[in-house]
């Protein structure tokens, strides 16, 4: 069965457990009242309105892409090192 088998049964598990964990967020969790989130006028320090702020979205995005980039690299490594030192094969 290629839709369930030991190499997808993993991807499923957590299928279930996000599925899970949505129901239970979208249960459990309620808004706060507008009295409280409503923005006040005079404590407004921000006057450009309601600008999305550009550097720390790109400070968000260059985290994603540095440690990304950085488990890309330690996963390789670990193969390779595996491979070469231990003479561990990860063909079938």
């Amino acid at each position: 069965n290629l839709v369930l088998d030991s190499d997808t049964v993993p991807g499923w598990c957590m299928a279930l457990v996000y599925s899970v964990f949505l129901v239970l967020v979208v249960l459990l969790f309620e808004d706060l009242p507008a009295e409280v989130t409503a923005p006040t006028v005079a404590g407004s320090a921000a006057p450009c309105g309601d600008r999305l702020p550009l550097v720390a979205v790109c400070a968000a995005f260059y985290h994603l892409f540095v440690s990304s980039s950085v488990l890309t690299a330690v996963e390789v490594y670990i193969v390779n090192l595996g491979q070469q030192q231990w003479g561990w094969s990860i063909a079938q």
